[in-house]
């Protein structure tokens, strides 16, 4: 039986059609191909963002006093070439005037060799300010409690055991 002539035409055009396609198909995946290989090369040759550095961020909670273990830290972050800048934050209502001092002067050493910056989002008072002004800049929100540098005060309250053994105090 022969075919229909109609028929072949039809199959001839579809070949022709599928022949381009084809070939269109090809290109678009040589295409994405040569820029799947740009993007890895470009990935692998550039430097990545996340490698230039780091910042560290150091917290002070509560009340202030000498640590050696505080001090070590500071030093390494000093030492530490991947560390960019530092972070200092601060919630405390402060401390003893050595730990104070001794903070400070770490911090000191610190914002020398990098930019540091602290953040006090509740309270920074007394040793704690001394801590804040050490950085580069301070930050604070506007209901923050900041500031007056001072000494922590401490004494034994003994009024009541005075009374149970019955010792009064007069004034003169």
């Amino acid at each position: 039986m022969t075919p229909i002539p109609s028929f072949e035409a039809h199959e001839a055009l579809a070949s022709d059609t599928f022949r381009r396609s084809r070939g269109r198909w090809r290109i678009f995946a040589l295409v994405c191909a040569v820029a799947v290989v740009l993007a890895l090369f470009g990935r692998f040759a550039m430097p990545s963002a996340t490698g230039d550095g780091a910042i560290a961020r150091i917290t002070i909670d509560g009340a202030i006093s000498t640590n050696a273990a505080r001090q070590k830290v500071f030093e390494e972050l000093i030492e530490d070439e991947n560390v960019r800048a530092v972070i200092v934050a601060i919630n405390s209502p402060g401390g003893t005037t050595a730990g104070g001092e001794e903070l400070y002067e770490s911090l000191r050493r610190l914002s020398a060799e990098k930019p540091t910056v602290s953040v006090i989002n509740e309270l920074g008072a007394s040793a704690a300010y001394m801590t804040a002004i050490a950085t580069d800049h301070i930050f604070a929100r506007r209901l923050s409690i900041v500031g007056s540098i001072g000494v922590l005060y401490q004494h034994v309250n003994a009024g009541k055991l005075l009374d149970t053994i019955g010792i009064d105090l007069d004034k003169v």
